[in-house]
């Protein structure tokens, strides 16, 4: 009640330069309206602005769930908490600190992936699961971004994004446990690579051309590990899936992933993205393994 009454005493003090909050037009009545705290100018550590929590009630979440009204009192209650008190795993919401629930209200393109995050929450909670479980599930440090099938056609399930320079001895680390995934999952899971050769890595940008120019690209890239974090590039210029006559080709497809790191804000591997949700650095293969699941989850529920 204390923290209450001071967040109440600051609001009341705050004069007509008070920004402006988001009202959703979707909201069942009053008390769904998204905001209802403002901490003004803090911030976390990271320079974004802390979760303004909202009020979302079952009426809103109705075109996100048809489900809803199957959940018990305490799964609802846990539902609620999860989609009102989590910042939503987007941008420009996650800077913001606006919440799940207050972001999927407003549909930007940026942020698609936050009706499959409310139906995480509801899994959850149907299933008995408590709010610091629903949470687990839908909470992220990074941003989802929307990443394209770089090259050919794709019908697996999952799709992973590997930013990789060969010359960077952590992309070698960071690849091993997706290798291992890729056998467990088989064609459920689909690998591909995003290149970023450092301009530092005097040879890196050669490599990527040979995987680039290869009729098998994968097969390519683990070629190139094979050779270690000193990888031999005259030798491996005569492997035999390297195409020749495809450099031109191979450059042109080299600026088409330059531009997407660019996008996507990313100049440094290693960094990974399942199905668009972004894991920078090296994980543990448990980890990495919870983000494919969950992956296939959503595909499950929305019946592909």
């Amino acid at each position: 009640m204390r923290v209450l009454g001071l967040v109440v005493f600051l609001m009341g003090c705050r004069g007509s330069s008070e920004p402006t909050r988001l009202q959703s037009s979707e909201a069942s009545s009053d008390k769904s309206a998204p905001v209802v705290m403002d901490l003004g100018s803090v911030h976390r550590p990271d320079g974004k602005e802390v979760l303004t929590a909202s009020m979302l009630d079952a009426k809103a979440l109705e075109p996100f769930l048809s489900g809803i009204g199957d959940l018990e009192a305490e799964e609802l209650e846990v539902l609620l908490q999860a989609v009102n008190r989590t910042t939503a795993s987007c941008e420009p919401c996650q800077s913001q600190g606006q919440s799940l629930g207050a972001c999927a209200l407003q549909e930007l393109p940026s942020c698609k992936n936050l009706p499959s995050l409310i139906q995480r929450a509801f899994r959850v909670a149907i299933q008995g699961g408590d709010l610091a479980e629903a949470q687990k599930a839908i909470s992220f440090v990074e941003p989802w971004q929307e990443l394209p099938l770089l090259k050919g056609t794709s019908s697996a399930e999952v799709l992973v994004t590997f930013a990789v320079d060969y010359l960077d001895p952590f992309s070698h680390r960071a690849w091993k446990p997706w290798a291992t995934l890729k056998q467990e999952y088989g064609d459920a899971l689909s690998l591909q690579l995003l290149h970023l050769p450092h301009q530092r890595h005097q040879g890196a940008e050669d490599l990527a051309g040979l995987v680039l120019q290869a009729s098998d690209p994968i097969a390519m890239h683990e070629a190139i590990l094979e050779g270690g974090e000193s990888p031999d590039l005259k030798a491996l210029q005569k492997h035999p899936l390297v195409q020749t006559g495809n450099a031109d080709s191979a450059r042109a497809q080299l600026e088409v992933h330059r531009a997407l790191a660019n996008r996507l804000e990313v100049d440094s591997t290693p960094v990974v993205w399942v199905n668009g949700y972004r894991i920078s650095g090296q994980r543990e293969i448990g980890i990495l393994q919870r983000s494919v699941d969950l992956a296939l989850a959503d595909k499950q529920d929305q019946g592909l």
